[in-house]
């Protein structure tokens, strides 16, 4: 068991709704918590102590795309997608990261062409520090992956919250990344 504990408050996520020729496609919310583990796991049979790792509380509930079952259909659902296959194909950047004093988390959905459909975030500063949580009203990215491979191999981002600051992150994975549908 791995209970996470962490004094940032939780960030909700704006609601996903997402409807393609009357079709829903996407109608989730989802709650996301940056702090440490403490607990054990087991692995192979083996019991490992866990002390003060560094996670995330990620909880999401209703209908994702390609995650689950079937999603409800309204209207005819094939028809939509055939005429806007485009609208299945996107862009979804999700980072949860913290500093001494403060969490962050954001998330960018841009969709086959580039537009943004979506973009939700917050940072938040430790309680009693004197320092306004602000939100996330931008997000510029320039990711590379190795070549001729969807392997990531850096990326930077520059965040810009609403009190026009600015924080450029560049991430370089320790191993072989890996994602998962939805």
């Amino acid at each position: 068991a791995l209970p996470i504990c962490s004094d940032h408050a939780l960030h909700v996520e704006d609601h996903h709704l997402d409807v393609i020729g009357g079709a829903v496609t996407q109608d989730s919310t989802r709650y996301d918590q940056a702090g440490t583990v403490d607990g054990w796991i087991m692995v192979e049979g083996e019991r490992h102590e866990v002390r003060n790792w560094w996670g995330v509380r990620d909880h999401s509930w209703g209908v994702r795309p390609g995650v689950g079952g079937f999603e409800p259909r309204r209207g005819d659902h094939a028809t939509a997608i055939a005429h806007h296959p485009e609208d299945q194909l996107r862009l979804w950047l999700w980072a949860c990261f913290t500093g001494e004093d403060y969490s962050c988390q954001f998330q960018l959905q841009e969709d086959a062409r580039g537009r943004r459909m979506r973009l939700d975030g917050e940072l938040r500063h430790r309680p009693g520090r004197g320092r306004p949580d602000l939100k996330v009203v931008d997000l510029e990215h320039d990711i590379h992956f190795f070549e001729g491979t969807n392997s990531l191999e850096r990326l930077r981002y520059r965040v810009t919250l609403s009190d026009g600051s600015t924080m450029d992150i560049e991430a370089r994975p320790l191993v072989r990344a890996w994602a998962y549908r939805g």
